[in-house]
């Protein structure tokens, strides 16, 4: 559970450019003076490993932690073929703003 959340704040820190501001968007496009017409949330849930690790880069994210020196590599390729092993499942959540100016 700790290289998880490690390597969540390494993606969320280093990799993402701004992780919130999807949830944002309803609230932010009236102030650049922009009609929200619409706003949707989808979270596609994952459950297989190899089809996670394509989609989101968990391998490439995950090298790229260990070389900032946040996951020692040992514990980086555990955790790796961990995922790989058991029962895998991820989420996220994408929002779609439709608006008009």
């Amino acid at each position: 559970m700790t290289t998880s959340r490690a390597f969540t704040r390494f993606v969320l820190g280093h990799t993402v450019r701004n992780p919130t501001v999807g949830r944002g968007l309803g609230r932010l496009a009236p102030r650049a003076g922009f009609t929200v017409e619409s706003v949707h949330a989808t979270t596609p849930v994952l459950r297989d490993a190899e089809a996670a690790d394509y989609t989101l880069g968990l391998g490439r994210n995950l090298e790229r932690a260990v070389a900032a020196g946040l996951i020692g590599a040992d514990r980086a390729h555990r955790w790796f073929d961990g995922l790989m092993e058991r029962p895998f499942q991820a989420s996220f959540t994408l929002f779609t703003v439709v608006a008009r100016h």
